[in-house]
């Protein structure tokens, strides 16, 4: 039985994470800010963003705790970060941090974890911080091993980001779907249930001083056709409709994604962890995800943004 904390927990990531460490029988303490109550684990209530509120919930663990690893599911900035790291570095083993294939600067590639790093302007702030994270975890500091993954796009049972339900419920409200540019832009996946078992496994593995493993399932697919397969798996149809470019509209104004490809080379982890997902199948993982959610949930009218209105305008007028 290892010992290990969570910071984050009790959102979407750690619906899958923390009871993928119960069933295999680990001790485990969360450390997020308490707005949802967990069961069967040890809970510490904070705001990661202060320095001082992190320092008192750590003083409730048992004198000389020493957690086996640390998997952070949470930091968005630096300091962040750098707040938990200095609190908790003499007494962890193992830092695991999810970071994000938003760290890659722009390439006619898709990159390996080798590529340089630092964030495509596409986007914004979320790719800058996040490289300046993997900086500090993988170059900077030197007492505590590291594990970085980089997962592309993230989808499954209680996703917070409305992409997969976006598509439901445009379907269901038979309202027609506006995809950017030719719908040819690749992207890639990985499903929440997949991800908590990579950080279990990185957790669990005799931690090498640092290293950043890129985390995906094989599948890359036009933004068109994974429009398509989110609908076949929920056994939906509704017009799906390209768009090309719109002056003054940016792809997230009406699309769950942006027009920018999302796609990583996964080789490293596969080798040095012989692992391979559960889900590889995109369409697996979408109609397990749209089992998981009651009909009223599916259902639910996300509200329509003014440029699909102005979309839909335009394509009434045949423009």
């Amino acid at each position: 039985m290892k010992n290990i904390l969570v910071i984050g927990g009790s959102g979407f990531i750690g619906s899958a994470l923390i009871p993928k460490l119960l069933e295999t029988g680990h001790r485990v303490t969360v450390l997020n800010r308490g707005r949802k109550t967990l069961e069967r684990v040890i809970q510490l209530k904070a705001d990661r963003n202060s320095k001082a509120s992190l320092a008192l919930a750590l003083q409730q663990l048992p004198k000389n705790s020493v957690f086996d690893a640390v998997i952070d599911t949470s930091a968005y900035t630096l300091t962040q970060t750098q707040h938990a790291f200095e609190l908790l570095k003499a007494t962890v083993k193992h830092w695991v941090h999810l970071s994000s294939a938003a760290v890659y600067k722009a390439s006619e590639r898709f990159p390996k974890e080798d590529a340089p790093i630092g964030g495509a302007e596409v986007w914004g702030d979320y790719g800058v911080d996040k490289s300046a994270i993997d900086r500090f975890l993988l170059e900077e500091q030197q007492e505590v091993p590291v594990t970085v993954l980089r997962p592309p796009y993230v989808y499954g049972p209680e996703n917070n980001n409305l992409r997969e339900r976006f598509v439901w419920s445009r379907a269901f409200h038979k309202q027609p779907i506006f995809v950017p540019g030719d719908g040819k832009t690749q992207i890639q996946f990985l499903h929440v249930e997949d991800l908590a078992e990579v950080l279990v496994l990185c957790a669990l593995q005799p931690p090498r001083e640092r290293v950043a493993y890129n985390v995906a399932a094989n599948e890359k697919i036009g933004i068109k056709d994974w429009v398509t397969t989110v609908l076949a798996a929920g056994n939906m149809t509704t017009e799906v409709v390209t768009v090309g470019a719109v002056a003054d509209v940016t792809p997230r104004e009406y699309f769950p994604f942006r027009d920018y490809p999302c796609c990583v080379v996964t080789d490293l982890l596969r080798q040095e962890m012989n692992w391979q997902p559960k889900y590889d199948a995109l369409v697996t993982g979408l109609r397990q995800t749209y089992a998981s959610y009651a009909p009223e949930v599916i259902s639910a009218r996300i509200p329509v943004s003014e440029a699909e209105v102005l979309l839909q305008s335009s394509k009434l007028r045949g423009a």
